[in-house]
């Protein structure tokens, strides 16, 4: 493997760690390598870490992947092999599914994760389903026209044991490839396995266990207070982006008889983003909700402004319910104590007509929109036709969705609401810490 390739490679690997390498940091490691040479392991460990790493607590994932990546040559091989071996198997899960559930002799049509559900299924689970499917077949006036029936009822009981699965804390994957790359990915799984933190930002949020809930505000707490830190570099006036102002440099200038010993320099003032959070809290979506809510006070310090609104049937606004430093519990306790809409059904048209009506002042032409929700809801026309109009008001509208990926293609509102947001798959904290700093604080204001 070359050096330039290797470099590449170790990149991917610390970006998908949260380590962020430019192509200039990448340039700078590569220039480095020159200067002290390959053939010492500690001194090519200091200069590409020189040349990488921002702050110190991004050294313990960097020495991992550092230590994982140049090991000796057949135990890189062993690492991609065990790899590809795993998707191999997973693979042949997803075909196996779709031999086993056939309709009138033709593979139901499922999403690779209720395939994948299936696998996981007991033997005597399994057998069930193939029995009704077999059934369905041979009934009576049994038709072409049944199938679309039959493969919802055979998707709706997927679903329905796939949440069952995850309250046994048995967790349904699919075969996805993080980067595509045999060998940054077979040691990306080593990582994963090793590394407790790790495994716990890529947990689905949903799924957090009571006794895990303080182990997860902590977290929480953490990857946003590091976010904001790093952050807060960008909204500081810089001279390196500032202009010389002429008219001030020349009058101070006037005392040293029209010498310029001193520049004076002008910049357009920085302006911190304005945040609007919309966060559904009707059943199941309580948890993600809670953690987006905290994620996001923790950014309190570098956003102009976040103003937090719940919705279900309708919308309250909670911003001044709501403290940075509350835990996820207290929080909910309060929320909890203060909300007429906790654990209701869904009404985004109703919560949005109810925001335009009541707090249109809030959306500017330089707020970024956030909705935290899996998207189902009552009136799906009138809901995105205001959600249209809020897109109008506002500078960008991002969509946290809860749902895996997987299951986007089955549900309408999906693509109904894609057409004016711009959606992203969010219920683990590592996708949600990726989201913010790549995209709620990318915007130059």
């Amino acid at each position: 493997m070359s050096v330039d390739l290797a470099l590449a490679r170790f990149a991917m690997m610390l970006r998908e760690l949260g380590i962020r390498v430019t192509t200039a940091e990448l340039l700078d490691a590569a220039r480095a390598l020159v200067e002290v040479g390959v053939t010492d392991r500690e001194r090519v460990r200091v200069a590409l870490a020189s040349a990488i790493v921002k702050d110190s607590q991004q050294m313990p994932a960097f020495n991992r992947a550092f230590d994982l990546f140049f090991s000796p040559p057949e135990v890189l091989a062993e690492y991609a092999g065990k790899h590809e071996l795993m998707l191999s198997k997973k693979r042949q899960e997803l075909s196996r599914a779709s031999e086993e559930l056939l309709f009138l002799g033709e593979p139901v049509e499922l999403t690779d994760l209720q395939k994948s559900t299936y696998a996981r299924l007991k033997p005597e689970d399994q057998e069930r389903i193939r029995e009704f499917l077999d059934r369905s077949t041979h009934g009576k006036k049994v038709g072409p026209n049944f199938r679309p029936l039959i493969e919802s009822i055979v998707q709706g009981h997927l679903d329905r044991w796939r949440q069952k699965l995850r309250e046994e804390g048995i967790q349904v994957a699919v075969p996805v490839p993080v980067t595509g790359d045999a060998l940054v990915d077979g040691l990306l799984d080593e990582i994963a396995g090793m590394d407790i933190d790790s495994s716990f930002l890529h947990r689905d949020l949903g799924q957090v266990r009571d006794e895990d809930l303080p182990y997860f505000e902590r977290v929480t707490r953490e990857l946003s207070h590091r976010l904001a830190t790093r952050l807060s570099r960008r909204y500081r006036m810089s001279r390196r982006n500032a202009q010389v102002d002429i008219r001030r440099t020349v009058r101070a200038s006037i005392s040293q008889g029209g010498v310029p010993f001193r520049l004076k320099f002008r910049a357009r003032k920085v302006q911190k983003p304005r945040l609007l959070l919309f966060a559904d809290i009707s059943g199941s979506m309580s948890k993600y909700s809670g953690f987006v809510v905290q994620f996001l006070l923790g950014l309190a310090s570098v956003v102009d402004t976040i103003e937090v609104f719940l919705f279900a049937e309708e919308l309250e606004h909670v911003t001044e319910l709501l403290e940075p430093e509350m835990g996820m519990r207290q929080a909910a306790e309060r929320i909890i104590e203060h909300s007429a809409q906790w654990g209701k059904g869904t009404n985004l048209a109703a919560s949005l007509q109810t925001f335009l009506t009541e707090h249109r002042s809030y959306a500017t032409s330089d707020t970024v929109v956030i909705i935290v929700s899996d998207t189902k809801t009552l009136c799906l026309d009138e809901a995105e036709a205001k959600l249209a109009l809020l897109g109008e008001m506002t500078r960008d509208t991002l969509w946290l969705n809860t749902l895996p990926r997987q299951e986007w293609d089955r549900i309408p509102s999906v693509a109904r609401f894609s057409r004016h947001v711009k959606m992203f798959e969010c219920n683990t904290l590592a996708h949600l810490e990726r989201i913010v700093r790549d995209e709620v604080l990318k915007y130059p204001y």
